[in-house]
């Protein structure tokens, strides 16, 4: 997904991928929660403002993969503070989120 944008000078300099997911050993999983990872965090962060929103938070999910309770929670506390929320099945649908997303910056919706 961020490899996609890498010539795009906006979504190059601004979007950053959050490493929550995955298996984790015990002690790692404990220095990680100590160093502020959050449980629901969304995959990928886009900390660009646009005429509507402050940035755009995105979960990236397989094709059956479903929000975690954690994450519908996370999205949800992230829309009512000015973001723009999103989770996608396909990587082609995330990726017209981001373009849409940056299209709007000019102030166009």
């Amino acid at each position: 997904m961020i490899n996609h944008f890498k010539n795009n000078p906006i979504v190059s300099k601004y979007i950053f991928h959050c490493p929550n997911g995955g298996f984790r050993a015990k002690r790692e999983a404990q220095k990680l929660k100590a160093m502020g990872v959050r449980s629901g965090a969304s995959d990928l962060f886009l900390a660009y403002p646009n005429a509507f929103y402050h940035g755009v938070w995105h979960e990236l999910k397989s094709e059956r993969g479903k929000l975690s309770d954690n994450q519908n929670r996370w999205l949800l506390l992230m829309k009512g503070v000015g973001y723009a929320c999103f989770y996608s099945h396909k990587l082609s649908d995330s990726i017209d989120i981001i373009n849409n997303y940056i299209g709007d910056s000019n102030g166009k919706k």
